[in-house]
């Protein structure tokens, strides 16, 4: 790769645009099937150069030859039954000085291609023009379907896309969705219909004016002379304007850049601007950017229409030079009518190609200007590596673990417990598997904000175990998000390391709900993968939706998406949800996923109701004690066959401490277990009326409590 060095370097800048384009073109090029389909399409512009060709000694032969002779046997028919004074030997005369006048007719020769027959000549002039030209639109339809264009476009995309789902998390933080879209949407195609594809059309016009020069050099030389000084006039004048070209350009893609950026946040914030009745300003701001946007494309339409009048100026100039030209040639019998009439559309013909062809140029220059961006955003950080290491480390760590916990269980006087293990679990390495502990070694997470550091997390080291409902309170600001996004491996920690055995699927949920614009079925079924299917039945997913007491209008709505009766794209029903419907949905998703390790942010934030934090409470003991949510079958044997199932989340209501196995309390940077629960709730007592819940302790006394622990 010749942009390889300036990446590693991230010296971008100093390459020219030029580097770039043939960069992106070598690229392109070393893609798939793309060789052989550019070849074909190369062969095919080809073929409509020699069509061209075929047309000019066409249009040659048809005046030199057919109509000289149509014309001779009109004057033949007209001088039957004349009664004038000139003899037959005079008008014999007369006919043989306008077939001295006709000249030849090129390629075709001086003949009738039928001889004797002008009807049927003419006949066979007319195929000639139309049999080719059919060909030729057969083969444009050929071309079309290769697809060329369209699976370049694809393959950029993609790859942009799958690069922008890898990025690691601060750089994503810095890729605005509008950026992407932007390169989508207009950059990529640019790229393509502008850049790379039109190479094919320039070797096309270049191919043109190759074959035109070929025809002048046996007919005309003198008519050459434009032809061979078009092409540096061009290079010259687009030598002196690529400065304001490009100063255009970027002027052009900023302003649209800044006009899409404005009204995606216009969009993603328009709830904010309504509360604080921004709507005007935000109109206002809106109306400047766009204001902005005019103004750089209006500069741009005069720079383009500059540009674009070049060649229609030289194509006038030369056109009105040889019909002065062209006229003392005639006279001075040094050319023909033919030849003079051919060459003189050819001016006209060839000059709007060169037109096209700069406009091409012009086009090319203006596309392949995203070529920098692309690259940029197609080599920025990814978290690949990371996760690579990361998988082999659980692999390698997992082995080493399981080899020594079957050791283990295996010495002498715990071959008994063995043996009732195995009975229950059905499988040894499952039953081992599932004692293996999932654990933060010397974990260090330090977050910078400016020159500021600050420690979230300091040494921290433990054990969680499998199969348990874990809870981890704080104060405000302490990093309970931060911790979990790192034990879903969200976030990398700036030391040590987390341990997730190998076999178990870990699935982070935000205390943000968040929907696909679909059906409300598509949207529960997310997560379920194609190896399983029957996790997404209709029984199961209903099941799961009644326990988390869904309402009565979402399971109407579930009923008619199973019935087919809305379309999966219909997204109207996302409007009317309440905050606890979209929260009863977002966690719905996550347990027909059935992952093995469910890591939750603040689940029961948005439920203030005791009677649905009880609901949402009990599907989470469902889901660790049966090992799965509302599975087929729930015996002890079929329990047993499964994986266990452990739930790790932060507190926000009294609820989340009632009811876990293991409690953690983090503060000051550390995490640290708590064995009481009186130590973080108030009104905890068995004498306590059934309608008083006890309540999580405020923030300022979960820090004094850590204090407490720590100064005793």
């Amino acid at each position: 790769n010749s942009l390889e060095q300036f990446i590693l370097l991230n010296e971008l800048d100093v390459v020219s645009r030029w580097t770039f384009a043939s960069a992106f073109v070598r690229l392109c090029w070393n893609q798939a099937e793309v060789p052989w389909k550019a070849s074909v399409s190369v062969v095919i512009s080809v073929m409509h150069n020699a069509y061209f060709l075929l047309t000019i000694y066409l249009k040659v032969y048809l005046i030199n030859v057919l109509l000289a002779k149509a014309a001779e046997a009109g004057k033949l028919h007209g001088h039957e039954g004349s009664q004038g004074s000139e003899t037959v030997s005079e008008r014999r005369l007369s006919f043989e000085g306008i077939d001295r006048g006709t000249e030849s007719g090129g390629l075709f020769g001086e003949e009738l291609l039928v001889p004797g027959n002008l009807e049927a000549t003419a006949l066979v002039v007319g195929m000639c023009y139309v049999i080719p030209f059919a060909i030729l639109h057969i083969l444009d339809l050929v071309r079309a379907k290769l697809g060329l264009a369209g699976a370049l476009k694809t393959m950029l995309m993609s790859a942009l896309f799958r690069r922008f789902m890898s990025y690691k998390s601060q750089v994503r933080q810095h890729v605005s969705d509008a950026e992407i879209s932007m390169m989508c949407i207009r950059d990529i195609p640019e790229l393509i219909s502008g850049g790379v594809m039109s190479i094919f059309k320039l070797v096309e016009i270049l191919c043109q004016i190759l074959v035109t020069m070929v025809f002048l050099f046996m007919e005309d030389q003198l008519a050459i002379v434009p032809f061979a000084v078009y092409p540096v006039l061009a290079v010259i004048w687009m030598a002196i304007r690529r400065g304001t070209l490009r100063e255009v350009q970027d002027a052009k893609v900023k302003a649209a850049n800044d006009l899409v950026r404005g009204v995606h946040q216009a969009c993603m914030n328009f709830g904010m601007i309504l509360d604080y009745r921004k709507r005007s300003k935000a109109v206002d701001r809106f109306s400047a950017t766009a204001m902005k946007y005019r103004k750089a494309t209006g500069a741009g339409a005069l720079v383009d229409i500059n540009n674009g009048r070049f060649f229609p100026w030289l194509t006038t100039l030369s056109m009105a030079a040889y019909a002065v030209i062209g006229v003392q040639q005639l006279q001075e019998g040094l050319t023909n009518v033919g030849t003079f009439v051919a060459t003189f559309g050819i001016f006209h013909e060839v000059g709007h190609e060169l037109e096209a062809g700069y406009e091409i140029m012009i086009e090319m220059f203006q596309a392949f200007h995203a070529v920098k961006q692309l690259t940029y955003m197609l080599n920025l950080e990814t978290d690949d590596s990371d996760r690579m290491a990361d998988s082999r480390r659980r692999l390698q760590i997992g082995g080493e673990m399981r080899r020594k916990k079957l050791k283990e269980l295996q010495e002498p006087g715990k071959t008994k417990d063995l043996g009732r293990l195995i009975g229950d679990a059905q499988n040894l390495y499952q039953m081992v598997d599932d004692l293996l502990d999932i654990q933060l070694s010397n974990l260090t997470y330090v977050l910078n904000e400016g020159s500021k550091e600050i420690k979230i997390l300091d040494q921290v080291s433990l054990e969680l175990k499998q199969g348990k409902i874990i809870t981890i309170a704080s104060g405000e600001r302490q990093g309970k998000s931060t911790v979990l996004q790192i034990i879903a491996g969200k976030l990398k920690p700036t030391a040590g390391h987390v341990f997730i055995p190998p076999h178990l699927q870990v699935l982070q949920v935000e205390d943000t709900p968040s929907f696909l614009p679909e059906s409300l079925k598509r949207n529960l079924i997310f997560g379920v993968g194609d190896d399983d299917l029957s996790l997404a039945s209709y029984e199961r997913v209903k099941n799961i939706c009644e326990k988390l007491k869904f309402s009565d209008k979402l399971m109407r709505r579930l009923d008619q998406d199973w019935e087919n009766l809305n379309k999966e794209d219909d997204d109207s029903w996302i409007s009317s949800l309440t905050s606890t419907d979209q929260m009863q949905i977002h966690l719905a998703r996550a347990f027909i996923s059935n992952p093995h390790v469910l890591v939750l942010h603040k689940p029961f934030m948005r439920f203030y109701n005791h009677t649905m934090q009880e609901a949402v409470m009990t599907a989470i003991q469902d889901f660790v004690n049966f090992r799965g949510l509302a599975l087929a079958a729930n015996k002890p044997e079929d329990v047993a066959g499964r994986r266990a199932r452990t739930v790790i989340m932060t507190a926000f209501h009294a609820t989340e401490i009632e009811n876990a196995d293991e409690i953690f309390l983090l503060a000051n940077s550390v995490l640290r277990p708590i064995s009481a629960r009186d130590e973080l709730l108030t009104g905890l007592s068995s004498e306590r009326p059934r309608s008083k819940q006890p309540t999580l302790k405020s923030a300022e006394s979960l820090a004094n409590l850590y204090k407490s622990k720590t100064d005793g």
